[in-house]
């Protein structure tokens, strides 16, 4: 995910943006969190049954600036 979402856009290879991210969702949560950024536009398969998508540009830039709050 640091790839499509990194936390310090500025400089990629930054230690921060190191990581490894696991999200393992109920189908409520993936709702929820479907309600507050919104459908992707275009999913992709990675294996039968699972599915992957890049998220909107808006989404990750509001998701940056919430996340520096944080430091």
């Amino acid at each position: 995910m640091a790839d499509r979402a990194p936390f310090d856009a500025n400089d990629p290879k930054a230690d921060i943006n190191r990581r490894i991210e696991l999200l393992i969702l109920t189908s409520e949560h993936a709702g929820n969190i479907a309600a507050m950024l919104g459908v992707p536009g275009a999913v992709t398969p990675l294996l039968p049954g699972v599915d992957s998508a890049v998220p909107e540009r808006n989404a990750l830039t509001a998701m940056r600036e919430t996340l520096k709050k944080f430091r």
